[in-house]
């Protein structure tokens, strides 16, 4: 085929279109898909969505985002897209574009005129650049997009604190006991005292005597 070099250059070109518009989709998509992540971060932090309920919720929001770019880079371009864009860039006047139309037709269909049209498109798309005919653009969402995602590795990092009762032990209430009672306990501690000659004895009237005073003072 004649135009091949043509045509080869053209589908650069229009790989840089569909490029060019999945890049500005995406980020689009990355604004919404972003803003949702943080409504989900902060549903989570406040536990009012669960550990599975916020993982599925992330895995969604970024499903969107592939599939905007995808969408973005399969969709269809205008016929001979690639090539215009180059004509375009370079003031071709459509030689390109001409060049590729005249070259799908059958060779004993063509006239002169074609031919030597498409012998001056051969001649110039040597210098054509599909870079600067196409160049990837900066969407203007990215400080956006850039400053969604700093608030949502922010939002990740807070802590949310949880207030809770400090625990408290159950305590039984003081034994209510009389003076009679305790001039009683006193008495026989003191003829135990007396009567207990062992270290063991001994402890165990010292031991007593501690829990009379404990009664005592409503311990």
């Amino acid at each position: 085929m004649a135009v091949t070099q043509i045509v080869k250059v053209a589908a650069r070109a229009e790989r840089r279109i569909r490029l060019a518009r999945t890049v500005v989709w995406a980020t689009e998509a990355a604004c919404v898909s972003l803003v949702a992540a943080i409504v989900t971060m902060v549903l989570r932090k406040t536990n009012h969505l669960g550990e599975r309920a916020a993982w599925i919720a992330f895995a969604a929001e970024i499903a969107l985002v592939v599939v905007v770019a995808a969408v973005a880079y399969a969709r269809k371009l205008p016929q001979r897209a690639g090539a215009l864009a180059l004509d375009r860039h370079h003031d071709l006047a459509d030689r390109l574009a001409s060049a590729l139309s005249f070259g799908e037709m059958p060779v004993q269909e063509r006239t002169p005129f074609m031919d030597a049209a498409i012998d001056d498109a051969l001649a110039v798309v040597k210098n054509v650049e599909p870079k600067k005919a196409v160049p990837l653009p900066v969407p203007y969402e990215l400080p956006f997009m850039l400053g969604l995602g700093a608030m949502l590795v922010l939002v990740g990092l807070f802590e949310i604190r949880e207030h809770r009762p400090a625990m408290s032990q159950k305590t039984i209430d003081p034994v209510d006991v009389t003076a009679d009672d305790l001039d009683a306990f006193k008495n026989f501690l003191n003829d135990q005292a007396q009567k207990q000659q062992s270290d063991e004895g001994k402890d165990a009237t010292q031991e007593f005597n501690k829990l009379i005073e404990d009664l005592a003072n409503k311990r």
